[in-house]
């Protein structure tokens, strides 16, 4: 008997049967969830769960204080009301670190302003907005990016694109993301939730999103993802007076930092937990 409670041959035609249908993600998921009870299975149909599942096997959902020495930037999904999200983040080398995740209620940009500088402090950093922030908005005659401007935010709008390049983004940025855990909770769950259409009648997923509570959180990392690969590497300011260490058992004299010593300080970065 499998460790399942089935048979191993069992489970592996049932495996092999929604491969057929849902494809292969999407069945190895089912799987997971109908024969080993898995809670923290990718969703059906989901874009990014299984790397999401990956990631908290790694340990990367911890502790994550914003690092003092790097920008915080935001990347934004400029939906209305409650549909409006946030997430920030900073990049060092080949690193993510995904910091916080805020989805408003009715409050709006001036709103969202007033956290970002009160509530979380944050000064400097790029606001990353869809193209439509350009559209004037009836009642205001501004747009959101003047609307932002005016609010001292410091918005950039991101190219033009379709919504598979952003899923693909994720695809490839979130392999290389660190988050806050407790920061950035509910937005883990929008990303573990987003999925794509089921057509019932037809048995198959389509190429689109499915519509629901997840997309705005999701699409607002989709847009953090699509413009991580476009930001010059940030490098901490003081790296060098950090970098007093000793080398050979000798210590370094303020910034008299070995190649070595950067060779280090990128791994551990790049790496910080230590996995192999």
């Amino acid at each position: 008997m499998h460790q399942s409670g089935f048979s191993l041959d069992r489970v592996e035609r049932a495996r092999e049967e929604y491969h057929a249908i849902f494809g292969a993600d999407a069945g190895d998921a089912l799987i997971e969830q109908e024969y080993y009870c898995s809670f923290s299975a990718a969703i059906l149909g989901a874009y990014w769960g299984k790397i999401l599942s990956r990631l908290e096997l790694m340990g990367r959902f911890r502790d994550l204080p914003i690092e003092p020495s790097l920008p915080v930037h935001r990347a934004w999904d400029l939906g209305k009301g409650e549909h409006m999200a946030i997430w920030f983040f900073q990049v060092y080398a080949n690193q993510v670190r995904v910091v916080d995740f805020v989805q408003g209620h009715a409050i709006g940009i001036p709103g969202f302003a007033k956290i970002i500088r009160e509530e979380k402090n944050i000064r400097g950093g790029v606001d990353y907005v869809p193209h439509d922030a350009r559209v004037v908005e009836l009642g205001t005659e501004k747009s959101r990016l003047e609307t932002m401007i005016a609010c001292g935010l410091s918005p950039e709008i991101i190219a033009n694109h379709r919504v598979e390049d952003r899923i693909n983004a994720g695809r490839r940025v979130l392999p290389r993301c660190w988050f806050d855990a407790k920061n950035c909770h509910k937005g883990i769950e929008t990303l573990r939730n987003y999925r794509s259409k089921w057509e019932q009648d037809k048995m198959t997923f389509l190429d689109v999103p499915e519509k629901d509570w997840s997309t705005h959180g999701a699409d607002a990392f989709g847009y953090l993802s699509y413009c991580v690969e476009e930001i010059t590497v940030s490098q901490p300011k003081q790296l060098a007076r950090v970098m007093q260490t000793q080398h050979n058992g000798v210590q370094l004299p303020p910034n008299q930092v070995t190649l070595g010593d950067l060779w280090e300080l990128n791994r551990r970065d790049a790496n910080p937990m230590g996995y192999q």
